[in-house]
């Protein structure tokens, strides 16, 4: 009937008072550890209601449940003892008056305490002044307070004709919006699976959530109340203390939630209709739900949802063999649960809605691919703890795809609509909940606006699946155009092997569109591969629709890709000159000490200019670049027989330190031979704890200890290491020596520089090291419009004039002209010619 525990004095926590209201024996409450005389507990009513109160029965538990087992003498001696009945007219701690008082017997089971006279009371508080003789706690099973009639009074359930629905048997006809689609029709474009509005008909009653019910035993398992911190304020309101979604998600919503908490076995229809007005519940990792959660919790649950309120259920890890039993729900759904394995996996986006999105500009945007590789702010990935759909009807709806640790490839978020509500399941796992991406996940969950919620549905769970890449389920497509779609049908949890036949509509029908499917029949085991090619008509619509269906006998399934028309164009900026990003930090520079360094180079010496450079460009390298250096022939003369092994890495490669380098390099002078390609294979070595990089070799000398150039370019190659070789000839002119040099660095991706002063030192040295480029794009007012690096995915550009400015180390190249016209892309490289950087426009 809606009772609730206000508050309480000498309380062990304050969830533990609601195993007094669940009508179970067997579950009790404690009083925490040595509270002295006396406990009390305030209850109040369903909506804060006055009620007629005609007594209260107090329920001791039956023996052999003790949850203090081993400190009292016995079960009993824990059990209440004198009690006291108090009532108040107003507020939860004033207006009390006593009504009752008895002993409780040292027997099990109820015992009712009937006052002299029906009594107006809105709260009732429970006084318990002595047990039967236990120091330590105090135990009770049960409170129940009796509502009486008089005449004239209105019953509590007659005032709320909420909880009397909920309360009825049966469940409501439902205006559910999203039919479900047969399995057995062939599936058009024009029907459900790729016509489904994305819009709401009407405004949301919700535009978000704001009173939270999380039902579970461990209230933790649910990440926004994990990371929420009490306000000192509004002791029910939690809120995170930093941006859990890192800018792109409004957090604020944790300021504007209040969450409540209830364990399963004390859930009653009334929590969903009480005073707090919960609009959404969570059911966070609750494995008993068939058991923990009563019949009439259940039901009155999915009637909650049909009159228009957010059901969020999430299930992982936690329970192992098949997921939790949810026979209860309106429509057929079960998931399989991996166990805790902490396994790696990955996502797909097989629908872009309001929840998740593979678009970087939207809000809703999943970086999967930071979030699989574990950086910008994600911890461990263990997608593969998360669980599966493995049974479900068409009503259901399909937003991401992964495979667990069982090799279960099958959907792991999903949703449906019943009457006016929104069900969602979440089946990744809690233990995500250090990452971003997650973080910003659970919140678009309680930002989704519902009653009615506006997801699109284009993708029913069916026997097999039909996706294309994320990124391209909404595209902008210009008249006369070739584009093309990569098309992966996979099995749904392997419930269909056979042939699919594919196809392709679109609405509405373009008039000169060539479409191309190969192959246009797949065999599916697991998974199978198709490609969409499409040659737009010269003349397209502002929007339209296409879908590949795919047919079998008895089976249908459809992607839906949403176009409209391009007006801008792309403008990328590239250079097959960047390191791959895990190593492109990493730098080794090999500096040539041999005895032929000392001779003159104008009015200086050749290691008195390269000195000098180095610590030129050491200004350059950004701070956080990890260098290291090796130097080779400066240890032993030519005639000593360790001098073509003199090769040292005397500062290894970590995180850089100019004054170090620029001393050590100070301190030592030229002496012996050129162990070149000895100390290039040892280079290998330095770089391979720090999983591979870059190296700059500066020599003024050919190969002087008989290095076998071709017996080292294929140990590089076979190494297996990230590792580009850049070589620097300073002064050196003899041609067969370059053509070697050049050789071995131009097959691990590097260069050949020839260098015959300090400047052209300079330039080849900075050449060398650069691996990043930034680009600016600015408009004809000279206001900055797009930036980025080359190698990015490119920036989209309306109609106009730009120019590019493009950072080499401290050079700005420039292209003052480029223009953009709609649909007609634009390449720009960034390449070297000799020790310089040129844009060359493509």
């Amino acid at each position: 009937m809606g009772g609730h525990v206000e508050s309480g004095k000498g309380l062990s926590s304050p969830h533990a008072t609601f195993r007094l209201l669940d009508n179970d024996p067997k579950t009790v409450w404690s009083s925490e550890m040595n509270a002295r005389f006396p406990n009390e507990i305030v209850v109040s009513f369903l909506g804060h209601d006055t009620a007629l109160v005609t007594g209260v029965t107090l329920t001791l538990p039956p023996p052999g449940i003790n949850p203090t087992a081993g400190i009292c003498s016995n079960d009993t001696t824990v059990w209440a003892k004198d009690v006291e009945i108090w009532t108040s007219m107003d507020t939860p701690t004033q207006g009390f008056r006593k009504v009752a008082s008895t002993s409780l017997p040292m027997e099990p089971g109820d015992h009712s305490i009937a006052f002299p006279a029906p009594i107006e009371a809105r709260y009732v508080k429970l006084v318990i002044t002595s047990n039967h003789g236990c120091p330590q706690f105090t135990v009770l099973a049960g409170l129940l307070v009796s509502e009486g009639q008089a005449p004239g009074y209105s019953p509590l359930l007659a005032r709320h004709a909420d909880l009397a629905a909920l309360l009825a048997t049966g469940l409501p006809a439902t205006n559910d919006r999203s039919a479900p689609t047969s399995s057995s029709s062939p599936a058009g474009v024009q029907d459900d699976i790729c016509a489904r509005s994305t819009a709401p008909s009407a405004a949301p009653a919700h535009p978000e959530s704001h009173n939270v019910l999380i039902i579970s035993d461990d209230f933790e398992r649910y990440a926004p109340y994990y990371y929420a911190k009490l306000d000192p304020e509004s002791p029910k309101v939690k809120y995170f203390p930093a941006d859990p979604g890192d800018g792109r998600v409004d957090s604020s919503i944790l300021r504007r939630l209040v969450f409540w908490t209830v364990p399963p076995g004390a859930v009653n229809p009334a929590a969903f209709v009480s005073s707090s007005a919960i609009d959404t519940v969570v059911i966070a990792q609750v494995c008993d739900i068939k058991t923990s959660l009563s019949e009439a919790a259940k039901r009155g649950l999915v009637k909650w949802v049909a009159s228009g309120h957010k059901l969020i259920i999430q299930d992982s890890d936690v329970c192992g063999g098949k997921g939790p039993d949810y026979s209860f729900l309106p429509f057929r759904f079960a998931t399989n649960n991996p166990g805790a394995k902490g396994a790696t996996s990955r996502l797909f986006i097989a629908e872009n809605n309001f929840l998740a999105s593979a678009h970087s500009d939207d809000a809703a945007f999943l970086d999967e691919e930071s979030w699989r590789l574990e950086k910008n702010g994600n911890g461990k990935n263990d997608l593969g703890d998360s669980n599966t759909v493995v049974e479900y009807d068409s009503h259901w709806c399909g937003a991401l795809t992964g495979q667990n640790v069982n090799l279960v490839s099958g959907f792991v978020l999903t949703y449906t609509r019943y009457g006016r509500g929104v069900i969602l399941y979440d089946g990744l796992d809690y233990d995500q909940r250090r990452s971003v991406a997650y973080r910003q996940y659970v919140l678009r969950q309680l930002l989704l606006p519902f009653d009615p919620d506006g997801l699109p549905c284009s993708v029913p769970l069916t026997p097999f699946v039909v996706t294309t890449d994320a990124a391209l389920l909404t595209r902008a497509l210009a008249p006369g155009q070739t584009y093309t779609y990569p098309v992966t049908v996979f099995s749904n949890q392997g419930a269909f092997r056979g042939p699919v036949r594919l196809s392709l509509a679109s609405a509405p029908p373009l008039s000169g569109l060539v479409a191309r499917l190969d192959p246009d029949t797949v065999t599916l085991g697991s998974e199978a591969k198709s490609t969409l090619t499409v040659t737009m008509p010269p003349a397209l619509p502002n929007s339209w629709r296409m879908a590949v269906r795919g047919d079998s006998n008895d089976a249908h399934a459809a992607v839906c890709l949403a176009a409209n028309l391009r007006r801008t164009a792309t403008l990328t900026v590239v250079s097959s000159l960047t390191t791959p990003s895990a190593s492109g930090k990493n730098l080794l520079i090999v500096l040539d000490l041999s005895g032929s360094m000392n001779l003159p180079l104008g009015k200086s010496t050749r290691i008195a200019t390269a000195r000098q450079v180095l610590r030129d460009v050491l200004k350059r390298i950004p701070d956080d670049f990890n260098v290291g250096l090796r130097l080779y022939g400066h240890r032993y003369g030519s005639r000593q027989k360790e001098t073509c092994t003199d090769s040292e890495l005397v500062v290894p490669v970590r995180r850089l330190d100019r004054d170090l380098i620029s001393k050590t390099v100070e301190r030592l002078r030229p002496r012996g031979e050129t162990p070149l390609v000895y100390s290039v294979l040892q280079a290998v070595t330095d770089l391979k704890s720090a999983g591979g990089g870059s190296v700059v070799l500066i020599t003024d000398g050919e190969e002087s200890c008989g290095g076998d150039f071709a017996a080292a370019t294929n140990a590089l190659k076979q190494s297996g290491l990230d590792f580009r070789l850049s070589i620097v000839g300073f002064t050196l002119t003899d041609q067969k020596a370059r053509q070697q040099l050049g050789a071995i660095a131009t097959a691990t991706g590097g260069s050949y520089y020839s260098a015959e002063d300090g400047g052209a030192l300079t330039r080849a040295l900075v050449a060398a090291t650069i691996s990043r480029f930034p680009y600016s794009v600015v408009s004809a007012s000279g206001a900055i419009v797009a930036q980025g690096e080359a190698g990015d995915k490119g920036r989209e550009l309306p109609p106009g004039e730009y120019k590019l400015v493009v950072q080499a180390g401290d050079e700005a190249l420039v292209i003052d002209r480029i223009s953009v016209a709609p649909g007609r892309d634009a390449t720009v490289r960034v390449v070297r010619k000799g020790d310089r950087f040129v844009l060359d426009r493509q």
